[in-house]
């Protein structure tokens, strides 16, 4: 199984090159969203120690499936990464109207439930400011990078209704 270990570690090389840069993945697959891409491929790398001590099949088929979601969203975010810097493209921020409190946890229930909501309106006038941007944009590198956008923001949209529906 140290060949499995050296396995990983010689595909994780593709970002050997990418290691200090910062990237946002969003997934459950890893345990934060924002770090340096090493952050990431350690994680990898701990994945697949795990893999290598599990003894039920069930567990080796549940950490090789989460290896490999791990990679491709790994990828998928440093691919992502590599197209902006190509470009050099400077794309315009969203900024909210709706101000809310970032730290939930030293909030009553209530106070979560109320700024769970702004968060929502939040996140949904961004998701209609970046269709807007789609629309305005005629460079095709430009709308796949709003698309994703649109995905990422969809995806903390879900868990912020998750967590209203949670609290209600």
């Amino acid at each position: 199984m140290n060949k499995f270990i050296q396995s990983i570690e010689k595909q994780c090389s593709i970002f050997e090159h990418l290691l200090s840069y910062e990237i946002t993945i969003s997934s459950n697959s890893f345990t934060k969203n924002k770090g340096y891409v090493k952050d990431f491929v350690d994680e990898i790398k701990l994945t697949a120690r795990f893999t290598i001590q599990k003894k039920s099949q069930e567990h080796i088929e549940y950490y090789v499936q989460k290896l490999i979601s791990q990679f491709i969203e790994l990828k998928e975010a440093t691919d992502k990464l590599l197209l902006l810097s190509q470009t050099n493209m400077v794309l315009p921020k969203f900024i909210s109207n709706y101000q809310f409190n970032k730290k939930f946890s030293n909030l009553s229930s209530t106070q979560k439930l109320q700024e769970y909501h702004k968060a929502l309106r939040a996140l949904n006038e961004k998701l209609s400011w970046l269709i807007e941007q789609i629309y305005l944009c005629s460079d095709n590198k430009q709308k796949k990078i709003y698309q994703e956008k649109i995905y990422e923001t969809e995806y903390r949209k879900q868990k912020c209704i998750n967590a209203i529906n949670a609290l209600e």
